[in-house]
C-alpha cells in the first residue's frame, strides 16, 4: 500500500524509470536491493490495472517505465 502511495509524489501519467522505483522503495522500506521485491510490487499494480509497465528501447537496452493510470 506505502508503495502505491509513493506514485503520487510523481507527476499525473508522467513516466517513471523502475530503477527509480527499486532504489526508492529499498532505501524507504528496506525491500532487497536486487529489485525482486519492488519488481514484485510493481508486477502486483500492473496486474490490477492500477499502474502500466512500458518498456522502451534505446541503444540496445530495455528500459522500463512505470505510469500510475
Amino acid at each position: 500500500k506505502e508503495c502505491f502511495m509513493d506514485l503520487a509524489l510523481f507527476p499525473e501519467d508522467q513516466r517513471i524509470p523502475v530503477a527509480a522505483l527499486i532504489d526508492m522503495w529499498a532505501e524507504l522500506y528496506g525491500l532487497d536491493d536486487d529489485g525482486i521485491e519492488a519488481m514484485n510490487i510493481i508486477n502486483k499494480l500492473d496486474s490490477m490495472n492500477l499502474a502500466d509497465v512500458l518498456v522502451a528501447r534505446y541503444n540496445l537496452l530495455l528500459i522500463f517505465f512505470f505510469k500510475a493510470t
